[in-house]
C-alpha cells in the first residue's frame, strides 16, 4: 500500500512493493494439478465416487452422472443409497459401514437410474481421510456382460443336467419301445422346440 509522505518540502507516495512472481506460479501448479486430477477421474470408465461418513457426495467423476441421469446439482444433494432398491440397498447399506469399521469392503447390486433403468454392478469401496475427515473412496464397474455369461452358463447346464437325465431314463426302459419314445418325448421337449420335435418324433414309421 502506498501513501503520501513530505520529503524536502514535495510530496511523493512511499510504498512497499512485493514480487508476487513466486505466489502465481505456485497457484497456477495448484490450479494445474487440480485440472489433471479431474481429467484423470473423468477418464475412468467406470463410476467413480468420494462421499464422508455421513452420505454426503464430495466427489464424482462425469460417467456417474452420465449413467445415473442426474445433474451434479441434484447429486450433491444425493446419498450413496438413493440408487439401490432392496434388497440391495440394505446390503450396500451394510458394506458401507464395513468400509469405515474395517477400512474396506465390496458388493454386487443393481444401480439404478433416475428413469428407474437397474444395471448391475460391482461396488469397491476404501476408506479414505481428506483433512482428517473419514470418506468412502470407490469405483462401480458394470458387469451386465458378466452376468449374461453366467445367465447362458447356466441354462448350458440345466440342458446338460435334462440330457443327463433323459439318457439315464431310457436305459431303464429300453426294452419298451412305447415307454422309450414317451420319456424320450417327455424329457428332450423341455429343451427344443415342440413342433420341431414332435415332427421329428411322430414320424415312427421312418
Amino acid at each position: 500500500m502506498a501513501q503520501k509522505v513530505s520529503v524536502d518540502g514535495r510530496q511523493v507516495l512511499q510504498g512497499v512493493f512485493r514480487d508476487i512472481a513466486e505466489r502465481k506460479r505456485a497457484e497456477k501448479a495448484v490450479f494445474q494439478e487440480k485440472n489433471f486430477n479431474q481429467a484423470a477421474i473423468n477418464s475412468l470408465p467406470g463410476l467413480f465416487y468420494l462421499f464422508d461418513e455421513h452420505g454426503h457426495f464430495l466427489l464424482w467423476n462425469r460417467n456417474f452422472e452420465n449413467v445415473s441421469g442426474y445433474s451434479a446439482e441434484e447429486l450433491s444433494r444425493m446419498s450413496p443409497l438413493d440408487f439401490f432398491k432392496e434388497p440391495d440397498k440394505s446390503l450396500i447399506a451394510e458394506r458401507i459401514q464395513e468400509v469405515f469399521s474395517n477400512g474396506e469392503s465390496s458388493a454386487e447390486g443393481n444401480f439404478v437410474s433416475k428413469d428407474q433403468r437397474q444395471t448391475p454392478y460391482f461396488f469397491t469401496g476404501k476408506l479414505f481421510f481428506l483433512e482428517d475427515k473419514p470418506c468412502l473412496l470407490g469405483m462401480g464397474i458394470d458387469i451386465s456382460a458378466r452376468k449374461q455369461a453366467e445367465e447362458v452358463i447356466s441354462q448350458r447346464l440345466a440342458e446338460q443336467s435334462i440330457l443327463h437325465q433323459a439318457s439315464q431314463s431310457l436305459l431303464s426302459v429300453h426294452l419298451d419301445p412305447e415307454t422309450t419314445y414317451a420319456t424320450l418325448h417327455q424329457a428332450v421337449a423341455q429343451i427344443m422346440p415342440c413342433e420341431a420335435f414332435n415332427i421329428v418324433l411322430d414320424d415312427k414309421s421312418g
